[in-house]
């Protein structure tokens, strides 16, 4: 059998191949591969060896083109990120148009909520929804709570106001927001000055119980008793005082004409000139 076998590596069967020395050479098939290993005859063996370090060598290089590409997002993420937002300020307590401005400037979206609050003016900011100093990307919306003045239809009770002062008086009004609360003062013979003589509702069909901000309210005070006797300055000498300072050529000495062109004077100080000149003495 293994002559057989043997038999068939002649320089026919390798015919139509080349070896290195220029001899013509056909290939094995896999089917006499086959047989070559059933009958032991096997390929001369190589030893192979493996580059240990060459696998980590390609991570960390793996590596270092990834990272490097992390890093480079990262830095382009940042830098878009800085230049599309903005810091917000501190708007309590200031004008809603101030941050309306704001908004439009920043390409801020402002929503507004309105509520009655006696602490702030109508229009001012009572809160925000972002803190002072927080950053916030330019398109998003920044909510505020405004205030719009005091409630009209708040009921408010009515004090003693007989046991107030009228300072007492306003600073009840200014704490309550009663802007319809009008205090008036009068004189009075009974009522020592300072203090209240009487109330009065615009409307009669309000009373103390059912009293609200909106509705008017006149708070009467006492100014003390009329002044009676009033001392009358003498005319005739403030017309003499007064002549002789814008016309030092004339005098007054007659004491009859002296109130008349005193007032004259006050009134049309032409014609006093000439009146002087015609009805008055003439003195150097």
């Amino acid at each position: 059998m293994n002559d057989d076998f043997l038999s068939r590596f002649t320089p026919k069967n390798y015919e139509g191949t080349t070896s290195s020395s220029g001899a013509s050479i056909r290939p094995i098939s896999s089917t006499e591969t086959a047989r070559l290993t059933r009958a032991g005859i096997t390929a001369p063996q190589h030893d192979t060896e493996i580059d240990s370090g060459y696998n980590r060598r390609k991570l960390i290089r793996y590596g270092i083109i990834a990272g490097t590409v992390i890093v480079v997002a990262v830095i382009i993420y940042l830098m878009v990120s800085l230049s599309n937002q903005v810091t917000v300020k501190n708007f309590i307590g200031t004008s809603i148009n101030d941050a309306k401005t704001w908004g439009i400037t920043n390409k801020i979206s402002i929503e507004i909520e309105t509520v009655f609050n006696t602490q702030y003016d109508t229009g001012c900011i009572i809160t925000q929804s972002k803190e002072a100093g927080n950053k916030i990307r330019k398109g998003s919306v920044l909510a505020f709570q405004v205030s719009q003045g005091p409630d009209p239809d708040e009921k408010i009770d009515l004090p003693d106001f007989a046991a107030m002062d009228i300072t007492q008086v306003y600073a009840w009004k200014e704490q309550n927001k009663a802007n319809s609360a009008n205090i008036m003062q009068e004189n009075s013979d009974t009522v020592e000055a300072g203090r209240f003589i009487r109330k009065e509702f615009s409307n009669p069909s309000v009373t103390e119980t059912d009293y609200t901000r909106k509705d008017g309210i006149l708070i009467y005070m006492s100014k003390g008793q009329f002044e009676k006797n009033i001392t009358v300055p003498d005319f005739a000498e403030k017309a003499n005082a007064v002549f002789d300072r814008k016309y030092p050529v004339f005098r007054i000495q007659d004491s009859e004409c002296g109130s008349s062109c005193f007032l004259l004077m006050l009134l049309q100080p032409k014609r006093l000139k000439r009146k002087l000149i015609v009805g008055c003495n003439r003195t150097k």
